[in-house]
């Protein structure tokens, strides 16, 4: 197995990002219950959606919230 680079977890992220973008924007709810359902301010996830970063803490409860799963290849959804 060859090891994790930085441009490894470059690319981890940006898929991550587009992840997350795809699951706010296809779920068919509002930010607003997001925000309200997760304890993240609105205006973070609007920015979010409109091209900006997040916090650590707040991929990790986003991740959680859709019930994502993330290893080494693209996140996916939990198996139940």
């Amino acid at each position: 197995m060859k090891p994790y680079t930085p441009k490894d977890a470059e690319a981890a992220a940006k898929r991550l990002t587009v992840v997350l973008r795809e699951a706010i924007q296809k779920s068919g709810v509002s930010q607003q219950q997001i925000a309200r359902d997760t304890g993240i301010k609105q205006p973070a996830l609007s920015k979010f959606v409109n091209g900006g970063s997040l916090k650590l803490e707040t991929v990790a409860a986003l991740i959680d919230y859709f019930g994502l799963e993330v290893g080494p290849s693209r996140p996916t959804k939990r198996r139940a």
